[in-house]
């Protein structure tokens, strides 16, 4: 009887502790893991900036786009962008002219970032000739 009575009094002085550390460790480990615990903090802080940044870009083209529908508005017409757009959709230069164009990227290097043409966007630029010299 007397060991029914130790086992008891070591149970009572386990099971309380052992408890109390288990649903710690359980609020801890979800605190750190869990749907909403610090890791994924972490990784919707870093998806939030990388938003923002795609957002930064996405609107400075729109401002971009903005600016040159307003130059080709009827009521304020930019006789150069006019003349720009003509050209690039209708694909003709003037016989006094010589075409420059922007570097193709090779298909060696496209997706590696390297190389002379990778990332790079431009227009195409007529020059004219002068005859006067």
């Amino acid at each position: 009887m007397a060991l029914v009575k130790d086992v008891r009094t070591y149970a009572r002085q386990v099971v309380g502790p052992t408890l109390a550390v288990s649903l710690f460790a359980y609020f801890a480990y979800h605190a750190i893991e869990g749907d909403r615990g610090i890791l994924a903090w972490v990784k919707l802080t870093q998806e939030v900036e990388s938003t923002q940044a795609e957002l930064e870009k996405i609107t400075h083209t729109r401002e971009v786009l903005a600016h040159q529908t307003d130059l080709l508005r009827s009521d304020a017409l930019d006789p150069d962008m006019l003349d720009e757009r003509a050209r690039s959709v209708l694909g003709v230069i003037r016989k006094d002219e010589i075409l420059i164009s922007p570097p193709t990227p090779d298909r060696s290097d496209a997706g590696t970032g390297t190389g002379t043409g990778s990332g790079q966007r431009g227009r195409v630029v007529a020059l004219t000739l002068d005859k006067a010299r």
